[in-house]
């Protein structure tokens, strides 16, 4: 398409030039949104850890082999509530 601008400049417009420009920038907001879109923090998972796994006293050391599981500094062989931070 050509038309004449108010200076008499004729220029000639190519659209074929814009589209691709449009397709080119489509795709880059494309491959962003797929690369961020991995970058989602899923939501908290409320299920409870496997038996084996939990950690009353949140140690790091797992309740099947905490020496002190309730974290109240007394060994569970001599804790009478050794589940029980409290007592």
């Amino acid at each position: 398409m050509q038309y004449r601008l108010a200076g008499g400049d004729t220029r000639i417009h190519n659209h074929s030039k814009e589209k691709r420009i449009m397709k080119k920038t489509l795709a880059i907001v494309l491959a962003a949104s797929a690369v961020l879109g991995g970058c989602v923090v899923a939501p908290y998972d409320n299920n409870p850890p496997p038996r084996a796994q939990r950690d009353r006293d949140r140690d790091g050391v797992p309740n099947r082999v905490d020496r002190d599981r309730d974290g109240d500094g007394v060994p569970n062989r001599y804790d009478r509530a050794p589940n029980n931070p409290n007592r």
